[in-house]
C-alpha cells in the first residue's frame, strides 16, 4: 500500500528523494529543506535531524529537471573575499553534498547568506541572435539582398541554432 504524503511516517516510509521538502511534526514544527545523498537532513539554518523520528509529513516533492537543463559554468570556490558574484547562481552550502547543490534551482545571488557558501557556479546565458533571409515568392537565401527580392524573413537563433517549435516568433517584412 502506498503511503500518503500527509500521513505521519518515518522518512523511509515516505520514500524520499533528493530535493523533497518534509516537515517534522514536533513542537515547534520544523521544515527540512535539504536531504543529502547519504540521508542526512538539514533545515534552512543548517541544523541536522534524525530520519528515524516517526512523525514526518511531506510538504512538497522535488521537481523533475526539464529536458532543456540550465547550463552552468564550472564550480568556483568561494573563500569570502571580495564581492559575491552577481546574477543567477547555483550554490553549494557547507552543510550539503555537491549532489544536493547540483539538484537546486539557480537563484539570484543577492538572496544568499554568503558566509554559509563554500562554492558557486554561474548560469551561462544563451547567446540569442537572428538569421535574416531575403528573397521573393519562389526563392529565399541568407547570402544578402538581391535586386529582385521583395521580402525579408527574420528567424531567431539560440547559441547559433535556429529556434524550432509551434510558437517561434518569425518576422516577415516587405522590402521597398
Amino acid at each position: 500500500m502506498m503511503q500518503n504524503d500527509n500521513e505521519p511516517n518515518t522518512l523511509a516510509g515516505h520514500n524520499l528523494q533528493v530535493g523533497d521538502v518534509v516537515k517534522m511534526l514536533s513542537d515547534p514544527p520544523r521544515e527540512i529543506d535539504r536531504i543529502s545523498a547519504d540521508g542526512k537532513l538539514f533545515d534552512r539554518h543548517g541544523r541536522g535531524f534524525s530520519a528515524e523520528y516517526p512523525f514526518w509529513i511531506v510538504i512538497s516533492r522535488a521537481k523533475p529537471k526539464p529536458k532543456n537543463e540550465t547550463q552552468f559554468g564550472d564550480w568556483e570556490i568561494w573563500n569570502g573575499k571580495g564581492e559575491p558574484p552577481t546574477g543567477l547562481v547555483q550554490v553549494h552550502c557547507r552543510n550539503e553534498t555537491r549532489e544536493v547543490a547540483e539538484a537546486c534551482d539557480p537563484m539570484s545571488s543577492d538572496i544568499f547568506i554568503w558566509e554559509k557558501i563554500i562554492a558557486f557556479r554561474r548560469v551561462i546565458e544563451p547567446v540569442r541572435g537572428e538569421v535574416v533571409m531575403t528573397g521573393h515568392l519562389k526563392h529565399f537565401n541568407a547570402g544578402g539582398q538581391m535586386s529582385n527580392d521583395t521580402h525579408s524573413v527574420t528567424l531567431p537563433t539560440i547559441d547559433g541554432k535556429l529556434v524550432t517549435g509551434d510558437a517561434v516568433p518569425c518576422k516577415i517584412e516587405v522590402l521597398t
